[in-house]
């Protein structure tokens, strides 16, 4: 019994000293087929800290991401740890929690430029300028599907370029869970376009119905390719998509 015992030691020992020189390439190898739309280059380091020189989602590159993970936790099937991306287009930190069919986030800051989002919108005329920032204070994702999400998401120097081009100021959209879905609620900060609307996503469904108005004469233009003409001369934006899985 106590050579079995000591036996049963040193395979624990042998399986957490693999578990922790384990390198993070050898495991994004294993693993990226599960989420097709990111892509990592020069990924370094070991699988509970590293680093990956290059982090791309659908061929748009964003930067340099880092993690760092409870090596404890992971032996148990879970990861617990902290996740950034820098030095891009895009900057984003958040806590993580993850097994393999719920991932939640707490604590996530987002910022982007606002022409990442074009292809949810698929709307070919349009060009989305500005810089877009996102505070959360719960994400959650089951099966890859967005679940829950509580915060808000503020698009600074709010802009759309087309056949015409305008400057419309800002926009927030705090969002919340309602029932089965998500609710987003958008107003604007001021400035020349008056906006007002929500957006529901409903496991991958997406609709979103914005009233667009002009307080300036110099953005009716502008408004005149977007959405559908009401009769005081705004335009109501409905859009209806759906949310690809993340993994």
């Amino acid at each position: 019994m106590k050579k079995l015992l000591i036996a049963l030691v040193l395979i624990v020992v042998v399986l957490a000293l693999a578990w922790w020189s384990l390198p993070a390439e050898t495991v994004w190898s294993r693993v990226s087929t599960q989420v097709p739309l990111v892509k990592l280059q020069g990924v370094t380091g070991r699988i509970w800290q590293g680093q990956a020189q290059g982090v791309s989602v659908r061929a748009i590159p964003l930067g340099a991401a880092t993690w760092s993970f409870s090596p404890v936790s992971g032996l148990s099937g879970r990861a617990e740890g902290t996740l950034k991306l820098s030095g891009g287009t895009a900057q984003f930190e958040t806590q993580v929690k993850a097994d393999r069919q719920l991932v939640t986030l707490a604590g996530t800051k987002v910022s982007l430029p606002a022409n990442l989002l074009e292809p949810a919108l698929d709307i070919p005329a349009l060009r989305l300028l500005g810089t877009i920032d996102i505070e959360a204070s719960e994400v959650m994702l089951e099966q890859g599907v967005l679940k829950r999400a509580q915060g808000f998401m503020q698009w600074q120097d709010l802009g759309v370029s087309g056949l015409a081009e305008a400057r419309l100021g800002g926009v927030r959209m705090d969002f919340a869970p309602d029932g089965d879905s998500i609710l987003g609620t958008v107003r604007d900060l001021g400035g020349p376009l008056a906006i007002d609307g929500t957006i529901r996503l409903t496991g991958q469904i997406f609709v979103a119905e914005i009233n667009l108005d002009a307080r300036d004469e110099a953005v009716r233009e502008a408004l005149l390719y977007i959405g559908q003409r009401k009769p005081n001369g705004g335009s109501l934006l409905r859009v209806e998509g759906t949310v690809e899985k993340l993994f």
